[in-house]
C-alpha cells in the first residue's frame, strides 16, 4: 500500500513520463504527485541528496517531509546547493510517492517562484510558472529544523589512508571505468567508439583464464553468463555491463529472498569487490604501498582493498567480508589476483553470491592506449552452476580520488521492520 499524506495533486496514475527504472523499488513510479512546500533544509550528499520541507496537511497543520534527489556531483555541477534553496524558500515539487513512508517522495522537478525549475540531477530551466500559495506561506513562521536519520555511512578508511605518490604510467595511478555511459556523458578521456569494444559478448571466452582456475575448484565450463541484450543496449544511464548467473537450487532459494528495496548494498554504503571499481565511473586509486602490498581505493563507496604480494596462500581463519582477502603475483606483465573469504553479498546488480565465492583477476596495462584491463573469473559452487566471466576496462585520469562520502538518509522507506538485510 502506498503510504502518503501529501497534500498533493495526482497528475498521472499510469504510464508516467517522469518515472524511470532506478527508483521503482522505493517509489511508486506509476503515480506522479505535485505539491507545494517550504524548504527547511537540503542535504547535497551521496548516494542520494535530499530536500526537506514543511507543507500543510488536510487539517491545515504543518507537517515535515523529504524528497530524494540524485547524488552530489550532478547537483553541484548545475549549481543546486543549500544556498540555492535556503530555508524558507517556497517550492512546488513534482515526483513519485514513497512506497512505505508518508510525506516522502522521489523528486523529478523542483519549481521556484522566480521562474527557475530544477530536475532531480540539478538541471536548470526557466519554465516554471509556480506562484506560492498564500495559506502555506502564512502558516510558516521562521524555519523548522529538518530531522534526518542516518542509516549508514561509508568507512573513513579511504579518507585516512596512508599517503603515497600516485604513479602516472604503467598499471598504477588514477583510473575510471568506461564500460558504459554516465548520466552526464562519457568518462573523462574516453571516446564513444571505445564503449562497444569494452563489453564482452555473451558466451565470449576470455583469454588466459585457464591456469588460475586450477586453484579454484577444478575444471568447469567457462562460457560467459552476461546478459547480451543489456550489454549491447545503448542506455544513457547504463553503469556497466549487466550479468546474470544460472543459480543452483540453494542459490535460487536464497536469491529469491533478495529484495532491492531493502537488501541493496547502496543502503549500507557498501559495494562489492568488482562492482565498486566501475559504478558511476568514479576515480579509483591503484597504488603500490610497499613491496608487500598494493592498495586499490574504490571511487564508489570509498572501499579500500589490500592486495598482499608476499603471501602464497590465504589464512585459514579468514573473517568473511565484502572485499574478501586478496593475494597477488606477477605473471610476466600481468598482475594475477586471487580473492576469497567473502561473505554472502551482491557481486553485481541482481547477482547474489555465497561465502564460497572466489574471484581471480588478471590486471594488464596497454601502454599504447594507456588503458587498464581487469579480466575476471568468479566461481561460486554453492550458488552458481558455472563461473562468471567479464572484463572491466579503465582509462587513466588526471583527476584525483575524491571520497564518495556516502551518507544514507533514506529512512524507513528503505528498511524492513527489523532493519536487517538478508546478508546480515
Amino acid at each position: 500500500m502506498i503510504r502518503s499524506s501529501f497534500l498533493l495533486l495526482l497528475i498521472a496514475s499510469t504510464g508516467t513520463a517522469l518515472a524511470h527504472h532506478g527508483v521503482d523499488a522505493h517509489f511508486d513510479t506509476s503515480t506522479d504527485i505535485r505539491f507545494e512546500a517550504v524548504v527547511t533544509d537540503i542535504r547535497v550528499i551521496n548516494p542520494h541528496s535530499y530536500i526537506y520541507f514543511s507543507q500543510l496537511n488536510d487539517a491545515g497543520e504543518l507537517v515535515e517531509g523529504r524528497c530524494e534527489l540524485f547524488e552530489r556531483r550532478f547537483l553541484v555541477r548545475h549549481g543546486l546547493t543549500g544556498e540555492t534553496l535556503p530555508p524558507g524558500t517556497p517550492v512546488r515539487i513534482t515526483g513519485n510517492p514513497a512506497r512505505r513512508e508518508a510525506n516522502v517522495c522521489h523528486a523529478e522537478q523542483i519549481e521556484l517562484a522566480d521562474g527557475r525549475s530544477f530536475g532531480n540531477r540539478g538541471q536548470v530551466s526557466d519554465d516554471s510558472g509556480y506562484v506560492p500559495g498564500e495559506a502555506l506561506m502564512a502558516a510558516v513562521v521562521g524555519s523548522a529544523e529538518a530531522s534526518s536519520r542516518v542509516i549508514a555511512e561509508s568507512s573513513r578508511e579511504a579518507v585516512e589512508r596512508e599517503p603515497v605518490e600516485i604513479p602516472t604510467e604503467g598499471m598504477f595511478g588514477n583510473w575510471v571505468a568506461f564500460t558504459g555511459m554516465l548520466p552526464d556523458g562519457l568518462p573523462p578521456g574516453v571516446d564513444a567508439s571505445e564503449l562497444q569494444s569494452s563489453m564482452m559478448p555473451m558466451g565470449g571466452q576470455m583469454t588466459g583464464m585457464g591456469s588460475q582456475m586450477a586453484g579454484m575448484g577444478g575444471e568447469m565450463g567457462m562460457s560467459g553468463q552476461m546478459n547480451a541484450d543489456a550489454a549491447q543496449m545503448p542506455m544513457p544511464r547504463f553503469m556497466g555491463t549487466r550479468y546474470q548467473v544460472d543459480y543452483t537450487e540453494a542459490g535460487q532459494a536464497f536469491a529469491a529472498t533478495y529484495d532491492p528495496a531493502f537488501d541493496s548494498p547502496d543502503i549500507t554504503c557498501q559495494a562489492s569487490v568488482l562492482h565498486g571499481m566501475q559504478h558511476h565511473a568514479l576515480v579509483n586509486e591503484f597504488v603500490p604501498v610497499s613491496d608487500e602490498r598494493l592498495r586499490w581505493v574504490y571511487g564508489y563507496m570509498d572501499m579500500v582493498r589490500t592486495i598482499h604480494m608476499d603471501q602464497s596462500g590465504h589464512p585459514d581463519d579468514l573473517e568473511p567480508s565484502v572485499l574478501g582477502h586478496s593475494i597477488g603475483y606477477r605473471d610476466g606483465p600481468t598482475l594475477v589476483v586471487h580473492t576469497r573469504g567473502f561473505r554472502s553479498f551482491e557481486l553485481f546488480r541482481g547477482v547474489i553470491n555465497s561465502d564460497a565465492l572466489q574471484v581471480v583477476e588478471r590486471v594488464t596495462h596497454d601502454p599504447l592506449t594507456d588503458r587498464l584491463m581487469v579480466s575476471f573469473t568468479a566461481l561460486d559452487p554453492k550458488y552458481w552452476r558455472a563461473p562468471l566471466q567479464g572484463e572491466i576496462r579503465l582509462a587513466r585520469t588526471d583527476q584525483s580520488f575524491t571520497p564518495y562520502g556516502c551518507i544514507e538518509l533514506a529512512g524507513e522507506n528503505n528498511l524492513r521492520p527489523d532493519e536487517r538485510t538478508i546478508f546480515d
